[in-house]
């Protein structure tokens, strides 16, 4: 009897014991499953870098061809052949878009028109400068706006206007209907001054929203914004001047990102040579 108690007793640690192992087991699953969750979005060692390219012509952009050309597109292309990366582009239409993914590691990378502004640095990091820009006031009026424009506004932005404090820059936008790309260096500059300011989905429905007379100026990076003007508004807005502000603009990276360093020592000496620098009036005409 005594026996078949402690057998019993026995048997009853073992089922215990059994389903205590199945529950660990199982909490053990549903972790890595969890854990899996989490990382899908890295990239595996032996796959090749996943780069967001922002589509603004100039800096980088796809044809109907699937084809990805620009300044920036060029520029990656040169540091990954000095660093021996493989890659794959993929064509981000939103900077919203752009900032997320790098952010949270659904990219490697993200190069094109990606300024670097203090909103962004909070979620991402960049490299060594790829290209240097300005962010640009452009206003559409009458002979009069212009004529005062021309002996005022452009006279007084000068390089000393750049540095000069906020108040003297952004008192000359007091009073106009402005106008901006969402989530662009030029919509977080008026974020920043506190100006009231209507987004667009892109450069081009900002600026025909000054051919429209719905805004009078325009904030945005000079070099896609000439672009933009030069592509579908030739002849109709002359070409901008004016600096509001300096801009630069960078390669970004998830947080610290093992490519910042070998990124940052390749930028800086190909953007330093003479064959990039002969190469980039091509794309920006200066």
């Amino acid at each position: 009897m005594r026996k078949h108690s402690r057998n019993l007793r026995s048997g009853r640690r073992i089922a215990t014991q059994s389903r205590l192992i199945a529950i660990a087991l199982a909490v053990s699953l549903v972790g890595a499953a969890a854990r899996s969750s989490a990382s899908g979005a890295e990239r595996a060692p032996d796959e090749p870098l996943r780069v967001a390219v922002y589509d603004v012509p100039l800096y980088g952009s796809v044809d109907a061809e699937g084809l990805f050309s620009g300044a920036s597109v060029d520029l990656w292309r040169r540091v990954a052949e000095d660093l021996h990366l493989t890659y794959r582009f993929i064509a981000v239409a939103q900077m919203e878009d752009v900032i997320t993914g790098v952010e949270h590691g659904q990219f490697d990378a993200a190069i094109g028109a990606i300024t670097i502004t203090p909103d962004r640095l909070a979620h991402v990091e960049f490299t060594y400068p790829a290209h240097r820009s300005i962010a640009v006031l452009w206003m559409l009026g009458s002979l009069a706006l212009i004529s005062l424009l021309t002996t005022s506004l452009v006279s007084r932005m000068t390089a000393d206007a750049v540095t000069s404090a906020p108040i003297a820059r952004t008192s000359y936008l007091d009073g106009k209907r402005l106008a901006a790309v969402a989530d662009s260096s030029g919509a977080e500059y008026l974020d920043e001054q506190h100006l009231h300011y209507t987004k667009y989905a892109n450069l081009k429905d900002a600026l025909a929203s000054l051919v429209r007379g719905k805004s009078d100026a325009v904030v945005n990076s000079v070099g896609a914004l000439e672009n933009a003007i030069s592509t579908y508004f030739s002849g109709i807005i002359p070409m901008p001047s004016g600096t509001l502000a300096p801009a630069y603009m960078a390669f970004a990276l998830p947080p610290n990102s093992p490519l910042k360093k070998p990124l940052d020592g390749a930028l800086i000496e190909i953007t330093a040579s003479a064959s990039w620098r002969s190469l980039e009036p091509r794309y920006f005409g200066r």
